[in-house]
């Protein structure tokens, strides 16, 4: 879940207990899916905006390389470092 999915679900759910006489019960049960819609709805452009960002910093940092990349992903799946990883160039 985004971050943008759970402060529109605070909102949400404040207004609702606000402006409306609902027991919180109610209140959940109807809005849950609304927030459930908005974070399908956001999701793939909340994860475009992560990747980007951590494109960037990637950028900013110098871990561009591909060797680097693959070394990384080799380290993530082994569960250990890996020097002999050869990487296309």
């Amino acid at each position: 879940v985004s971050i943008p999915t759970q402060f529109f679900a605070v909102l949400l759910l404040i207004l609702v207990w606000t402006l409306t006489d609902w027991s919180p019960w109610k209140a959940i049960l109807l809005t849950g899916p609304l927030i459930g819609l908005f974070s399908l709805c956001t999701l793939p452009y909340m994860r475009t905006i992560w990747i980007a960002l951590d494109y960037y910093t990637d950028l900013k940092s110098g871990e561009t390389t591909s060797a680097e990349y693959a070394q990384r992903a080799y380290r993530n799946v082994s569960g250990h470092g890996a020097t002999n990883v050869k990487a296309d160039t």
